[in-house]
């Protein structure tokens, strides 16, 4: 396994369906997506559900609400893959991001990559910065 796509969750009703068929239609198909959802007390857990129905690639763990971190914590002990790519449930993904990714380990097989994206309906639609990280070297949580 190349990828782990992790996700925490908590009340994301409104942007999960986005963010999680973002994810099941990649064009790189060799990733694991774990997804935590933290005590949502909205229908979340219902929407992921639904979108990731038999897909293998995909784990679902419900938990009470522990918060961020130990959330984090928890999605990080069950990856497998060997590198991690962190996604937020109000986050999407172009459908080639893994597919770019694996080009670019395959190349230079760096441990560690930066890459900007875009802030959709905010006020102000900065340029941001996520990370990917080699699951035993570069941590940034």
């Amino acid at each position: 396994m190349l990828f782990s796509i992790l996700i925490p969750v908590y009340n994301s009703a409104l942007y999960i369906e986005q963010c999680i068929k973002s994810i099941k239609n990649q064009s790189y198909k060799n990733f694991e997506c774990i997804i935590v959802n933290d005590g949502s007390t909205d229908n979340s857990l219902d929407l992921i559900n639904d979108i990731i129905e038999n897909d293998a690639r995909f784990t679902v763990i419900s938990q009470s609400n522990k918060g961020i971190s130990d959330t984090r914590n928890k999605l990080l002990e069950m990856s497998n893959g060997e590198y991690i790519v962190w996604v937020d449930s109000d986050d999407f993904v172009d459908m080639d991001l893994l597919y770019t990714l694996w080009e670019k380990i395959s190349c230079s097989g760096d441990d560690a990559y930066s890459f900007n994206y875009t802030c959709f309906g905010s006020p102000s639609s900065k340029l941001k910065t996520i990370e990917l990280f080699k699951k035993n070297g570069y941590i940034n949580i």
